[in-house]
């Protein structure tokens, strides 16, 4: 990009943005079976998908209505096979959607909580 001209700030600014998308997916993992022995000592952020079922008390309402900003993420919603996506400040959940959250254990297990349950 600089040998087409483009000013050396642009082409960083992209490259942050570049790396920023690509780079997010390594944040935090899904934990597995092997990973439960040192669950107690491991604080890391851990992705935990939770599937909204008919009666979960997130269907119909923002993630700004769940007050979950600050206690973990919402990296991602798949709704109905489509591929996932981060949900924009007016996204509604729907019945059936699984959405990805990223957080420690205790925060995550609340969040949990409050998207089934309120």
């Amino acid at each position: 990009m600089l040998l087409l001209g483009v000013p050396l700030n642009r082409v960083l600014k992209s490259i942050r943005a570049v790396r920023e998308e690509r780079y997010s997916l390594f944040r935090g993992f899904f934990h597995g079976a092997t990973d439960l022995a040192d669950a107690a000592e491991n604080l890391q952020p851990r992705l935990h998908s939770v599937v909204l079922s008919e009666r979960a008390h997130a269907v119909g309402r923002t993630p700004a209505d769940l007050a979950l900003a600050g206690v973990v993420e919402i990296t991602a919603v798949r709704r109905r096979g489509m591929r996932p996506q981060k949900p924009a400040a007016d996204f509604r959940f729907d019945v059936g959607d699984a959405v990805v959250l990223l957080g420690r254990p205790g925060p995550i297990a609340n969040a949990e909580q409050k998207l089934l349950k309120g």
